[in-house]
């Protein structure tokens, strides 16, 4: 074997091995996850973010006639999808599609909530609680990051709730569910 040949089986044995090596290390490389794969994109955080040192204005409250008033739990289960678009990690875009289970006050089984939330900027969410046998209420909005309790719109609703408006607000109290008052007005 000449010596030009010996050169080239030595870079081979070091080069294929260091680009295996990289390779292997690069796919096993995981980023944070980002606040979209909770739901909600709710954090807890000891430390308020930028930008809700921005945004720490109040919702105002509704004062307006209320129609009904409902008091909730959503209690979290397994139907969860992340969807964690470029670049990895925490970031504009990525979004989290959910199911859950509502219960009333009793703690029975009332319906369900489903729920899209884009992480952005300010995140963004929409979705419909189903409520059996009496329809369903759309919302949607966005809430600052790192505030809480969030706020959404009342957009619609089916069935009993056919022309209602409103305001959704969502409490955290702990990280297995949320309490949802839901204030409809017609």
């Amino acid at each position: 074997m000449s010596r030009l040949g010996r050169r080239k089986w030595i870079a081979a044995g070091v080069i294929i091995p260091a680009t295996l090596v990289t390779i292997l290390a690069a796919g096993t490389v995981t980023a944070e996850p980002s606040r979209a794969s909770n739901r909600w994109n709710h954090v807890r955080s000891a430390e308020p973010s930028v930008q809700s040192s921005i945004d720490s204005g109040v919702e105002a409250a509704y004062d307006g006639p209320v129609w009904r008033r409902l008091r909730l739990t959503e209690t979290y289960g397994p139907k969860f999808t992340f969807v964690d678009v470029a670049p990895k990690g925490d970031s504009p875009g990525d979004y989290g599609v959910f199911r859950d289970p509502v219960l009333n006050t009793r703690g029975q089984k009332v319906g369900t909530i489903d729920v899209q939330c884009i992480a952005a900027y300010a995140d963004q969410c929409q979705g419909s609680i189903r409520l059996a046998g009496r329809g369903q209420i759309t919302f949607g909005g966005i809430t600052p990051l790192g505030r809480d309790p969030d706020f959404y719109a009342i957009t619609g609703g089916t069935g009993q709730f056919t022309g209602v408006g409103g305001v959704l607000r969502i409490d955290f109290p702990n990280n297995n569910r949320a309490q949802l008052t839901v204030t409809l007005t017609r």
